[in-house]
C-alpha cells in the first residue's frame, strides 16, 4: 500500500489483513468477467467482515493472498482442488457438508439404477452426516450441554471411521469412499464435532457471494482491471459495514469525509 493511496484503499487493506487474524473464514468464488475476459470474484467471510478480490486467476496463490500457510484459524470451504496444494498441508479446514451430502446423494442415486446392495453405503454415510448436522443445531439451540455435544460427537466419528474402513466392490461407492477418506485423514471432514464453533457448512460465504452476484447481472461485471478493483474495495466496504449494523452509505461518507480531511 503506498503512501498516496486512498483511505478507502487504506480501509480495504486493514480488512484484508483482519482476515488473518480471525479465529475461521468462510471462503467461496464465483465467476467474473474483466473487459469480456474470465475472471473470479472470490469473496472471504469472517465474523467480522466480508472481503472480496477479483483475479483472473483461479488457484492456490490468489486464495494465499488472505489465506496463507501460516493461518491459525480454520478456513471452511468446499472440496475444489484449490484447497489441497502443500503450501496449504498446515492450515486447518472444514469441508462443507451439505456438499458432502451431495455427493453421498450422487453415489446413492446411481447405485438405486443398479442391481445389488450397495445403496446401503451412501444411505447409511447420509444418515451419520444428517445425524451430525442435528447435533451440531440441538447444541446451538441449547439442547445439550458442550460435554454431551463432545460425547455424541466422539461417537460418531468412531462410526463414520468405521464406514469409512469398510470394503466396497461399487466403483460409485470406492469413489465416494476415497473422496471422504482423503479429507478426514487430514482432519477436514468432522472438525466441527471437535469445535462446536466451527460451522459444517459454507453457507457463510455463499450467502456473502449473493451482492456480488446480484451486482454482476445488472452490470455485466467490470470492463477494466481498475474498475474491477473499485468493485472489490466499495463491495467490501458495504457488506462489512452492513453486517457490522452500519449503514453503508454513511460509512462511505465518513471515509470520503476523513479523506478530505487529511
Amino acid at each position: 500500500m503506498t503512501r498516496n493511496a486512498s483511505v478507502l484503499q487504506r480501509q480495504y487493506q486493514q480488512l484484508r489483513d483482519d482476515v488473518q487474524q480471525q479465529p475461521y473464514v468462510h471462503q467461496d468464488d464465483t465467476g467474473w468477467r474483466i473487459h469480456g475476459q474470465p475472471a473470479w470474484l472470490q469473496g472471504f467471510k469472517t465474523t467480522q467482515s466480508v472481503v472480496y478480490q477479483i483475479r483472473t486467476r483461479h488457484t492456490h496463490a490468489q486464495l494465499q493472498e488472505l489465506v496463507p500457510n501460516t493461518y491459525q484459524g480454520t478456513l471452511c470451504c468446499d472440496r475444489f482442488s484449490t484447497y489441497d496444494p502443500v503450501s496449504l498441508s498446515e492450515v486447518k479446514q472444514q469441508k462443507c457438508l451439505h456438499h458432502v451430502i451431495g455427493s453421498c446423494k450422487q453415489a446413492l442415486n446411481v447405485q438405486l439404477q443398479q442391481a445389488g446392495r450397495g445403496r446401503a453405503y451412501p444411505q447409511k454415510l447420509l444418515t451419520d452426516f444428517h445425524v451430525a448436522l442435528g447435533l451440531h443445531q440441538r447444541f446451538h439451540l441449547g439442547y445439550c450441554t458442550l460435554l454431551e455435544y463432545q460425547r455424541q460427537g466422539r461417537e460418531l466419528t468412531a462410526q463414520i471411521e468405521t464406514r469409512l474402513d469398510q470394503p466396497c466392490r461399487s466403483k460409485e461407492n470406492l469413489r465416494l469412499q476415497k473422496g471422504l477418506v482423503k479429507h478426514h485423514q487430514r482432519g477436514n471432514l468432522l472438525r466441527f464435532l471437535d469445535d462446536p464453533l466451527i460451522k459444517p457448512t459454507n453457507n457463510a460465504a455463499e450467502r456473502a457471494l449473493r451482492p456480488a452476484v446480484i451486482a454482476r447481472k445488472v452490470s455485466h461485471c467490470s470492463k477494466t482491471t481498475a474498475g474491477s478493483e473499485a468493485f472489490a474495495i466499495f463491495k467490501s466496504l458495504t457488506q462489512t459495514a452492513r453486517l457490522r449494523g452500519l449503514d453503508p452509505f454513511q460509512t462511505l461518507l465518513d471515509h470520503r469525509r476523513d479523506q478530505n480531511t487529511r
